[in-house]
């Protein structure tokens, strides 16, 4: 019996994408024209959040020093790129530099620096043609845009890793705004690369995006930056501490260490070692087979070439300079 034959069950269902789809004689409305960018907007957004999480792409650094005889902060954010939890884009196209200072009261232990997805409608134009006064202007155009926010306290709905600050303590398995569940273990994960097989400490914050989890779909629009304290010392100075900043990027080589994208390729470097040192030690030998060689060679005769013992020397200074490896053509 064909197996094409047996009825199987399915069930069907739809995305939540949508484009338009145009026809000869369609009318056409706002909202048709509309639809071809929502698809757009909607479709990026997705891919966003769900390839990358919220976080830091790059720049957005928090540099603090003193203002006002050390009465207030100046705090400047480069510039820099990344996603709120929704996959919207935060752009701060150049450095901005605000001045934090609660008029006649002391400065607070920490502040968190935060950006924050914002939007904005501009280019109003009318939309109504009539011979009389009462026209009806409407934007025609939406601009996105940021706020950077400070806060005294670490904010309940802001993209970031767990930290100690988190009361009551921040699960470490959602990236988001969830302070239900107690925190995850570590995990193990073994990545490969170019045939070589290393293993890496993937960090709590990570834990869901490595295992494949979607979005948090929390809704949050704010990612936090840094955490501003004074150093403590005889010369006390703000600092930022970054250990929560939750930073994404697409990885094109190596490995992720807890988060602090740097590239670990120890296996490599050991195996360009070991060639250098069996480099080194085929030089000496090659030179101690030459000696052997011009043994009966009357010393008058022999060649012009470097003995063992000066082969050994050479190989001590190379190895004090840290040029093992190189190989030499003689003389």
């Amino acid at each position: 019996m064909n197996n094409q034959d047996k009825n199987v069950i399915t069930k069907c269902g739809l995305s939540s994408l949508e484009w338009p789809q145009f026809n000869p004689g369609q009318l056409l409305d706002d909202d048709d024209m509309n639809s071809g960018v929502t698809y757009t907007r909607e479709l990026v957004r997705l891919l966003f959040r769900s390839l990358f999480g919220c976080g830091v792409i790059c720049g957005l650094q928090v540099r603090p020093q003193w203002a006002c005889n050390e009465t207030k902060w100046s705090i400047t954010v480069t510039k820099g790129l990344a996603l709120d939890c929704m996959g919207d884009v935060i752009e701060l196209p150049n450095d901005v530099n605000m001045v934090y200072g609660p008029d006649c009261q002391e400065l607070p232990p920490a502040l968190w620096v935060t950006i924050c997805y914002i939007k904005k409608c501009c280019r109003p134009k009318d939309v109504a043609c009539s011979q009389d006064d009462n026209t009806q202007p409407k934007p025609t155009r939406v601009r996105s845009g940021y706020e950077i926010r400070l806060y005294n306290t670490l904010p309940t709905c802001a993209c970031h890793c767990a930290t100690a600050d988190d009361t009551p303590p921040k699960p470490k398995v959602d990236p988001c705004c969830d302070d239900t569940e107690p925190p995850a273990p570590a995990v193990t994960a073994t990545t490969t690369l170019a045939s070589e097989t290393s293993t890496v400490t993937v960090c709590d914050c990570y834990k869901p995006h490595f295992e494949g989890d979607c979005d948090c779909g929390c809704g949050c629009e704010c990612v936090i930056l840094g955490k501003i304290t004074v150093s403590t010392g005889d010369n006390p100075v703000p600092t930022t501490d970054t250990t929560m900043v939750r930073r994404i990027r697409p990885l094109l080589n190596g490995y992720i260490d807890c988060g602090s994208l740097k590239l670990v390729d120890l296996e490599r470097k050991r195996k360009r070692e070991r060639a250098r040192d069996r480099d080194a030690e085929k030089e000496v030998e090659l030179w101690d087979e030459r000696a052997e060689e011009t043994e009966w060679i009357p010393e008058a005769r022999r060649p012009k070439a470097q003995t063992q013992e000066t082969a050994r020397a050479r190989l001590g200074r190379r190895k004090r300079s840290g040029t093992v490896g190189r190989t030499s053509r003689g003389n």
